[in-house]
């Protein structure tokens, strides 16, 4: 009998990580190119942020190992729904979420962003199910968001959709890296939480100290 072989799940989720990746780069490629026709002369930026409990003192972290976040911000626009410097398909999708979206401010822009989270207990050295300490787990979250401004008032809105879980590839990066600096692993990955959807809705309001 001949068997078939099919794509892990990992696997696709690895491919829709790379093809936001790449959709992040043609963003900002893309609003290089029309800037121009911007009156605010600004093209976006693409930034990378990186978390690591390196970084810190011990036990600063409270189990938050590691994270990155790959996120473009837009030029100032009038509008999200006919700006010339967002793709098609973004100008698309936020047709549908003008609930989000603010309007009537003097200064108004997106982010797009794709990230990881990792998630470990205090002793990476124990194999069996750690039951009074922080989980195992592991995000992968795509984020849309939009920000404005007026004055010293800011508003943020944001729409996070992803996953928990193995599918997140958290366990691969983190023995990578391990592997790469030549630190220990962790043992007890086995155990990290099941794979689930995850949806986020968040809104913030500030006001600017004068």
């Amino acid at each position: 009998m001949t068997k078939v072989q099919s794509t892990a799940p990992s696997e696709w989720r690895l491919k829709v990580a790379a093809a936001f990746l790449l959709l992040l780069l043609s963003i900002s490629a893309q609003a290089q190119a029309c800037h121009q026709d911007n009156p605010l002369r600004s093209t976006g930026t693409l930034n990378l942020r990186i978390d690591n409990d390196m970084f810190g003192g011990i036990g600063q972290d409270q189990g938050y190992s590691n994270g990155f976040l790959v996120s473009w911000v837009s030029p100032n626009l009038v509008n999200y729904r006919d700006a010339p410097c967002l793709p098609r398909l973004v100008r698309g999708l936020n047709r549908f979420l003008t609930v989000l979206q603010p309007e009537g401010f003097d200064e108004q822009n997106m982010t797009i962003g794709f990230g990881q989270m990792m998630y470990t207990p205090n002793d990476k050295t124990r194999s069996d199910l750690i039951k009074d300490d922080r989980p195992f787990a592991g995000a992968m979250m795509f984020s849309f968001g939009y920000n404005a401004r007026r004055g010293d008032r800011l508003r943020t809105s944001q729409i996070r959709v992803g996953f928990v879980g193995p599918s997140s590839q958290a366990r691969q990066t983190q023995n990578w890296w391990h592997d790469t600096i030549g630190v220990d692993k962790f043992n007890g990955w086995r155990h990290q939480l099941r794979d689930e959807p995850v949806l986020q809705l968040l809104h913030e309001r500030r006001t600017l100290d004068s």
